[in-house]
């Protein structure tokens, strides 16, 4: 009988990204300077902020008067300016807006998951 070894034939995948961009991480230099320019930015957060909450606001809105009904589509339109806060609250050193929306995504994620299980409760239930 052929040894289970000799009936497997191993493959292995392209890294593509990694030929793309190289191995053995960041040039200190580089880092320093992308920290400084972070630091040193002109650029104002309080707009986008604004915008992003507006669309999360107007998203609960939609959910709360029915506008929004099918659930994917409603954590869709919560995720994104959650996950866009999250990230631009730690670019911009508001690390409050980055813990805040943080808390809410897990939040999120422990619905989904309980919704998941739930359901396949009540399927297991019905076969």
């Amino acid at each position: 009988m052929d040894k289970p070894d000799q009936k497997v034939k191993f493959v292995q995948p392209t890294n593509t990204l990694k030929s793309k961009v190289g191995s053995g991480g960041f040039d200190e230099k580089d880092i320093e300077r992308a920290q400084d320019a972070l630091d040193n930015t002109e650029v104002d957060f309080t707009p986008t902020g604004k915008q992003l909450l507006s669309r999360l606001q107007g998203t609960i809105n939609d959910i709360k008067s029915g506008k929004i009904t099918d659930g994917k589509h409603a954590l869709d339109e919560l995720i994104y300016p959650l996950l866009q806060l999250k990230a631009q609250g730690g670019m911009f050193n508001y690390p409050t807006i980055t813990l805040i929306t943080s808390e809410i995504l897990l939040f999120l994620e422990d619905i989904v998951q309980y919704v998941v299980i739930r359901n396949r409760d009540l399927f297991s239930l019905h076969m």
